[in-house]
């Protein structure tokens, strides 16, 4: 399973490719209605990027994408 922080334009590129690639994946978004969710059935947590690290201890995903327009490491 891998995680995506932020379901926008980018997240969304990412969603169709591992979408295309049949993994699971995650998205972390504070709008839980971003443009992965619109999309496809993804699970969507709405949350912020400052929440980064409970989420990777809790899914331990094997890859994290940062798509969000912040520093995700700097948050």
């Amino acid at each position: 399973m891998d995680l995506i922080v932020g379901g926008g334009r980018f997240g969304l590129k990412v969603a169709e490719y591992l979408n295309s690639k049949g993994r699971d994946f995650l998205v972390l978004d504070p709008n839980d209605e971003c443009e992965v969710a619109k999309k496809f059935r993804a699970k969507v947590i709405k949350a912020e990027a400052k929440d980064l690290e409970k989420f990777i201890k809790e899914f331990d995903p094997e890859w994290v994408f940062p798509t969000a327009p912040i520093h995700v490491a700097a948050e």
